[in-house]
């Protein structure tokens, strides 16, 4: 297939995560080789999106946030105006040279725009950022007992049981939307896993066929010094899925370190070695990263990538990483893992490894993501 337009559905046009980033920085970069055209339902000002990139949006936000909770659910489960105004989008490109690659459907969007994408017989990619397409709750995680989940998704005793970060009725109506997400996309839509991590969770549980594409890195290339000026720095949602709370006990058990937070948190904090950021940039999130000796990525859910720890070691800063993440199957000597939720195994080995981090950064040109994603669209 010669690819000439590639049309982006999201369920925001706005940095809400980092599914929603990875959506926006993929079209702004497509946009600079192809017609890029992005839809979503959820607009903000905000926007970081090119001029390039065609943009339509039903204005309607995400359906957690909507006024009326009834019209939210039923809008979670079968969003019809996001769906025409998809229809309507489509009607104007040509299935034979057009690509439909979708990023985000839980939060705004819906499965159901699917099946108009099906009716047209656009050749479709779900990039793939959590687990969503087996998982009813997208993290393969019990929220109420704070670990992963070994239970086979969708089963009775999936179905049943009490994981879900609000509720038990949300649960239900979550098993009411992952049978409209498997109605819609079945084994039609091809799928792109963001690392063979993820794609070895996927691979047993979906027959869609399956490509891995790592999630994309700015290409820098060059010589920069930089101040060390962190011990140890956690980056992104202080919840406890993401294992915030190990990295503040880590700041009690070794006041004569220093600590960085690059995020918000609702509790104050007293100590004189825990700086907190606050909301940030994304340049000034990598301004502190590149301040920073070590990161440390805590997560409790199985997390199918982990960008930040790429960029990590892009700077040469060394990472501690949870044993079921991603993270861990990087073969880097400067990667340290400890036991999944495990305080004491952290403990460990924030006791004995050295914090060596050279001041110069060496940066090293990536390899083209675009073009890479590109070849994958025109295979079809």
């Amino acid at each position: 297939m010669n690819v000439k337009n590639v049309i982006m559905i999201s369920d925001y046009t706005y940095v809400e995560g980092g599914a929603a980033k990875v959506a926006i920085d993929t079209a702004n970069l497509l946009a600079q080789k192809v017609n890029c055209i992005f839809i979503s339902p959820s607009y903000k000002n905000k926007s970081i999106l090119s001029e390039k990139v065609l943009l339509y949006t039903s204005e309607q936000g995400d359906c957690i946030s909507n006024s009326n909770k009834i019209k939210g659910l039923k809008n979670g489960i079968r969003n019809k105006k996001f769906a025409n105004l998809v229809k309507k989008v489509l009607d104007m490109y040509n299935p034979e040279n057009t690509i439909v690659n979708i990023h985000g459907w839980t939060k705004a969007c819906s499965a159901y725009f699917m099946k108009y994408v099906k009716q047209k017989k656009f050749v479709t990619y779900v990039t793939s950022h959590d687990y969503f397409l087996i998982c009813a709750n997208g993290g393969l995680y019990n929220y109420k007992k704070q670990k992963s989940c070994n239970l086979n998704p969708g089963s009775f005793k999936c179905k049943i049981c009490n994981c879900d970060s609000r509720s038990y009725f949300f649960k239900i109506y979550r098993n009411l939307r992952i049978k409209s997400y498997k109605k819609y996309f079945s084994n039609y839509v091809k799928v792109i896993c963001v690392s063979e991590f993820q794609k070895e969770i996927l691979v047993k549980k979906i027959k869609n066929e399956i490509v891995v594409l790592h999630n994309p890195l700015k290409i820098l290339v060059g010589l920069e010094k930089v101040e060390k000026k962190y011990d140890y720095v956690f980056i992104g949602r202080t919840s406890k899925e993401k294992g915030f709370d190990l990295f503040e006990k880590l700041s009690h058990d070794f006041p004569e370190k220093t600590f960085l937070l690059v995020g918000t948190t609702n509790e104050k904090k007293n100590q004189d070695n825990m700086q907190i950021t606050g909301w940030v940039d994304e340049y000034s999130v990598e301004k502190y990263l590149k301040q920073s000796r070590c990161m440390i990525f805590p997560s409790r859910w199985p997390e199918t990538y982990g960008l930040n720890v790429k960029k990590a070691l892009r700077y040469n800063v060394q990472c501690i990483v949870s044993s079921n993440t991603y993270a861990s199957t990087i073969n880097d000597k400067r990667v340290f893992i400890f036991k999944q939720g495990d305080y004491e195994s952290l403990k460990e080995i924030v006791e004995n490894v050295k914090l060596d981090c050279p001041r110069e950064i060496k940066f090293e040109e990536k390899k083209d993501y675009i073009s890479d994603l590109l070849q994958i669209f025109e295979m079809r």
